[in-house]
């Protein structure tokens, strides 16, 4: 009996301690789920459909949210816009929701489609946002613009994309491809011309591109594969703090400028590889006629050069 004695209490004391840590981790979900996006929300969407009417661009933009935009079928514009706000409750909510405009207007040869609501918006509202879903003509010429959200273009004649903060995604750009985020990854496929892609905190892939001009990040790594190289234009590789990995045609026309200062560079084949010290920090090579100067540089990381 006395040793039931002494047992009960710590039964009872270990009883108590899961209660009080199921209670705290409760707590903590519940914390965890309470933040700007978890109140009540609503949500509804709007289909539109515009006659291009000769217009050779669009501009696409939105305050908050991701923008889609795929070639489509005709002379037609189709643009789906999702709407979602989250509140103190439904019936705020609500109420906000309908105060959210898809302005669309025509001017200078050019089709303007911008999400658009009152800013700023009530303490009683705490997150607005709009995803577009466009489908255009393949040969118009799209600039999208997010302030926050991530960005998709596919099979258009140009694309210019910037965003503040989310990815940026192309692919089979037929013209010229610029991409800017400010944090948030940029991938591109199959896009010839790419005279700027540019992220302060990212990576950067370039898949298939044939031109290029100033590839840039300060925190993330660089992949490219040329799908040729055979013009005379500068190209500028650069990133603070990544590795940067370059993909070379066996035919390619260059002349590699390359250097690190924390790392080292690897070239192959190696025979056109001149190092200028033992660490193998600094490197030149000519590809073909040597022509073009490529440089490449980053000051923590390493270089790395395939040509074949």
């Amino acid at each position: 009996m006395s040793i039931l004695r002494k047992r009960l209490p710590l039964a009872l004391l270990s009883l108590l301690s899961i209660l009080v840590l199921s209670c705290r981790s409760e707590r903590t979900r519940f914390a965890i789920s309470s933040g700007a996006d978890s109140g009540p929300s609503e949500r509804s969407t709007e289909q539109l459909t515009l006659n291009r009417q000769n217009a050779g661009s669009l501009e696409v933009s939105t305050p908050n949210g991701d923008i889609h935009v795929l070639p489509g079928d005709g002379e037609k514009i189709e643009i789906q816009a999702t709407k979602e706000v989250h509140a103190d409750s439904v019936e705020a909510a609500k109420a906000f929701l309908k105060q959210i405009k898809i302005v669309t207007q025509q001017e200078n040869g050019r089709w303007i489609v911008k999400a658009d609501w009152p800013q700023p918006t009530p303490d009683n509202v705490h997150s607005v946002s709009v995803s577009l879903e466009v489908h255009a003509p393949a040969s118009m010429h799209l600039t999208a613009q997010s302030e926050n959200g991530s960005l998709n273009a596919s099979g258009m004649a140009d694309a210019h994309l910037q965003t503040e903060n989310g990815s940026i995604q192309a692919d089979h750009i037929s013209g010229v491809l610029d991409a800017h985020s400010s944090n948030g990854s940029i991938e591109t496929e199959d896009c010839a011309d790419v005279p700027q892609a540019e992220t302060q905190n990212g990576q950067i892939t370039l898949r298939g591109v044939q031109h290029l001009g100033s590839v840039k990040t300060e925190n993330g790594s660089i992949t490219i594969e040329m799908a040729q190289k055979q013009d005379t234009a500068p190209v500028e590789i650069t990133s603070d703090n990544g590795t940067i990995h370059l993909h070379l045609p066996a035919n390619a026309s260059a002349h590699l400028d390359a250097g690190v200062m924390m790392g080292s560079i690897d070239m192959q084949p190696s025979t056109s590889a001149h190092f200028t010290n033992e660490a193998h920090t600094q490197m030149t090579a000519d590809l073909g006629s040597g022509k073009g100067t490529v440089r490449l540089h980053t000051n923590m990381g390493s270089i790395d050069i395939h040509a074949e």
